[in-house]
C-alpha cells in the first residue's frame, strides 16, 4: 500500500500516470479501497476523455473499486460537442466508462426531448431527484451501487433550479425544477430513503455551485440544511478545490459534508477515496501532468474534432473595416458609446433596427469582467438583425432612456459559447 501511496502522491499530491510504476508491481495494492473519480463542466474538452478513462483503469488494475462520474454540463461549450446536440459527448463518456452523471443547466440548450433521446443513448444512468416533467420525476433520482464485498454507495443528483431562467422556456416545457426549501426537503427525502435502502455511503452529484449569484440554492447553502450525504461533487460554478477551501472548514466539509469540485474544461479530475477502514478524502488531480490515454477513446476524440476542423476550419473571408483612421470593432464602439458619442456610432454600425423581447439573467459572467450586459430573448416572431454590433436605445418600461451597444451572434463574454445570443451592454445601468 505504501508504494502505491508514494505513487499517488508524488509531486506534491499531484496524480502523475508518468512515474515508471508498472501495475504488475502494484497490482492488489488497492484491494478493499472505493475510487470516485469525477468530472464537471466539461464544456467540449473532448480530448481530455482518453486521459479520465486511463485514470479508471490505471486504479482497477490496482485492485480497487472505481465509479466514475460527471456533475453536468458535458454536452455543450464547443462545436465538438454542440453540433451535435450532446450526442458525441455521451458517445464518448460511454467509452471511457461512465458510471452516473447527473444534469447541468447547458444539458436543456437544446431542449427536453433532445435530453430524453441522449439519456437513451448512454450507457449509465442520468440521476436528478429534483427535476420532474409533469410532476413526476423526469429521469432518475438515485442508483445505488455495490461492491464485491457488500459496501452499498447510493448517489442521488441535484440540478440547479436556475435552469428555469438560463434555458429558452420552449425548450423546457412541462419540466419543472425544485428549488430553495423545496430542493432541500427533496434532498432530505433522498438522504433519508438511500439509508433505509441500507447505503453505507451517500454522495450526491449536484449542479449547484458555490457563486454568490446563486445565493439560496447553492450547495453550500443546502449542506447547512440536509444531514447524511458524504460526499457532495459539485459542479456549475466552475470552483476549484482552492474555491472551495474558501467556503469549507478545515477539512473541507460543510456541516460534516465533504464538498469537492475540479474547476472546468478537464482541467483536472476528482478523486475521492474510500478506505477499507471508512476514511474519505478528495483530491484534484490535474490533467496536465498525465500521460497515459485510452488509445480507442483517444482516437475517436480526434475524429470528432477533425470532423468540426474540416466542416468549420476554413477560413472563407477576413475582414477589416476602417473609418476615420481607426477600427472598427465592439470595443471601439463601446468607447464611442461610453463616451456618449451615439450618433457617430450610428453613422459606423449602418441602418437603425428595433426589436423587443424579456431581459433574462445570464450567468454572471460579464459583470465578473467588469462588462455587464442583459441577455434580451426576442418577442416571438420578431425579426432579429444579422450578426454584428450594433448602437443602441433602450426604453425602459420606466419610461427612461439608456444607450449601449448590442452584440447579436457569438456571446463575447464566454468564449467556449457558440450559440447565437442578443447581448447588450447598456452605458451607466
Amino acid at each position: 500500500m505504501k508504494k502505491f501511496l508514494s505513487v499517488l502522491l508524488a509531486l506534491a499530491m499531484i496524480f502523475s500516470l508518468t512515474v515508471t510504476v508498472s501495475a504488475d508491481e502494484t497490482k492488489g495494492e488497492m484491494d478493499g479501497y472505493v475510487v470516485v473519480l469525477h468530472t464537471n463542466d466539461v464544456h467540449g474538452a473532448i480530448s481530455g476523455y482518453a486521459k479520465v478513462a486511463a485514470l479508471k483503469k490505471a486504479y482497477e488494475a490496482e485492485g480497487a473499486y472505481v465509479l466514475l462520474m460527471d456533475a453536468g454540463d458535458f454536452c455543450q461549450g464547443d462545436p465538438t460537442v454542440s453540433v451535435s446536440q450532446g450526442k458525441t459527448a455521451v458517445e464518448l463518456m460511454n467509452m471511457a466508462g461512465y458510471d452516473v452523471t447527473t444534469l447541468g443547466n447547458h444539458e436543456f440548450d437544446y431542449g427536453y426531448d433532445n435530453l430524453v433521446n441522449l439519456s437513451k443513448e448512454a450507457k449509465f444512468p442520468i440521476v436528478a431527484a429534483n427535476v420532474l416533467y409533469q410532476g413526476k420525476v423526469a429521469f432518475n433520482a438515485n442508483q445505488i451501487f455495490t461492491t464485491p464485498s457488500g459496501v452499498k454507495i447510493g448517489v442521488f443528483g441535484l440540478e440547479t433550479p436556475e435552469t428555469a431562467t438560463k434555458a429558452h422556456p420552449a425548450k423546457i416545457k412541462g419540466v419543472t425544477i425544485l428549488g430553495d426549501k423545496s430542493m432541500f426537503d427533496c434532498a432530505q427525502a433522498q438522504v433519508d430513503s438511500l439509508k433505509a435502502d441500507g447505503c453505507d455511503y451517500i454522495i450526491c452529484l449536484g449542479h449547484l455551485g458555490i457563486d454568490k449569484e446563486s445565493l439560496g440554492n447553492r450547495s453550500t447553502d443546502l449542506l447547512n440544511v440536509v444531514d447524511g450525504i458524504d460526499v457532495f461533487i459539485d459542479g456549475h460554478s466552475h470552483s476549484t478545490m482552492k474555491d472551495i477551501a474558501e467556503v469549507t472548514d478545515k477539512d473541507g466539509k460543510v456541516n460534516g459534508t465533504l464538498l469537492t469540485s475540479t474547476g472546468t474544461k478537464l482541467a483536472n479530475v476528482g478523486v475521492v477515496t474510500i478506505s477499507p477502514k471508512g476514511k474519505v478524502t478528495a483530491m484534484s488531480a490535474p490533467t496536465e501532468g498525465m500521460t497515459a490515454e485510452d488509445k480507442d477513446v483517444a482516437a475517436r476524440a480526434a475524429a470528432i474534432q477533425k470532423e468540426i476542423d474540416d466542416d468549420y476550419g476554413t477560413v472563407f473571408a477576413k475582414t477589416k473595416v476602417e473609418l476615420d483612421g481607426v477600427t472598427v470593432s465592439s470595443t471601439y464602439i463601446r468607447s464611442l458609446v461610453e463616451a456618449g458619442e451615439v450618433e457617430r456610432a450610428a453613422r459606423f454600425l449602418g441602418h437603425p433596427h428595433r426589436m423587443s423581447g424579456t431581459v433574462r439573467h445570464g450567468e454572471g459572467i460579464g459583470k465578473k469582467r467588469l462588462f455587464p450586459t442583459a441577455n434580451l430573448v426576442p418577442d416571438a416572431h420578431s425579426i432579429v438583425p444579422k450578426r454584428g454590433v450594433y448602437a443602441t436605445r433602450a426604453y425602459l418600461p420606466d419610461g427612461t432612456q439608456r444607450v449601449g451597444v448590442t452584440n447579436v451572434g457569438v456571446r463575447p463574454t464566454v468564449s467556449e459559447a457558440n450559440r447565437v445570443t442578443v447581448e447588450t451592454y447598456l452605458a451607466g445601468f
